[in-house]
């Protein structure tokens, strides 16, 4: 099942899975209750006046931490699914480099979200190559796109993935946003109020507000099991290499 967890838990699950020897395949699939913002490690600088930030907002405390892992802020919550991969490097699956370590993951993702009914579809490296960010949106994970990373079918994006690489291990983690995020929360926490809007226009879910994403976190959770031994091509892709999600 899903582990319910705040951020700090999450965090946490993440270290000693890449501390912990030998290295084994195994993944956790993650609910939020309670909104937190997670930084990458970057933005540490930013922890103090986030916290400021936060204390003068109405509604229950958020947490704030600093991840290991780099790009922007992350904002959780129950909005999204979260997903921690764990490989040994030796694993093929983890692929020889970092974007390559994305792809099984996010092709698992892509699969998993259309057989929920989500238009949903990767960007591998060759589609990502013509596509320019805005730079002004760089603070906020979901500001930007990645190679592998996942979008609907008008280039709006749903998933975000981050990663950690050490001699043995691979740490790939994926964000899910299953219904839409607050993002006026995020945006004024980071000092950037008025990117909530356009990080809103930037970005999709696969569900209407306030709907169960019970279901969908259960159906991510058997599409990432580890155990499986290699990538199953299926409608999502049509290709092992997801070639068939080219274009938009």
């Amino acid at each position: 099942m899903p582990v319910l967890t705040d951020a700090a838990g999450e965090q946490r699950w993440n270290a000693a899975a890449l501390a912990e020897r030998p290295v084994r395949a195994q993944a956790r699939v993650w609910r939020w209750p309670q909104p937190a913002i997670v930084l990458g490690c970057g933005q540490r600088r930013l922890l103090p006046d986030v916290q400021q930030r936060l204390a003068t907002l109405p509604g229950s405390p958020v947490e704030v931490l600093v991840r290991e892992a780099g790009g922007g802020a992350v904002l959780v919550g129950p909005w999204l699914i979260g997903v921690s991969l764990l490989l040994p490097t030796v694993d093929p699956r983890a692929g020889r480099s970092p974007t390559d370590g994305y792809r099984w993951l996010a092709l698992r993702l892509v699969e998993a979200l259309r057989a929920a009914g989500c238009p949903a579809r990767t960007l591998p490296p060759a589609v990502l190559a013509g596509h320019q960010d805005d730079a002004s949106l760089s603070w906020a994970c979901y500001g930007g796109l990645s190679a592998w990373e996942i979008v609907d079918e008008a280039g709006r994006k749903l998933v975000g993935l981050a990663q950690r690489r050490t001699r043995d291990a691979v740490l790939v983690v994926a964000g899910v946003l299953a219904t839409p995020p607050d993002w006026p929360l995020l945006s004024a926490a980071l000092g950037r109020p008025d990117d909530a809007a356009r990080l809103a226009g930037n970005t999709s879910a696969c569900l209407p507000a306030g709907a169960d994403i019970g279901p969908l976190a259960e159906a991510i959770e058997a599409a990432v099991d580890p155990a499986q031994a290699e990538l199953v091509a299926g409608p999502a892709t049509g290709r092992a290499d997801g070639a068939a999600t080219l274009g938009a």
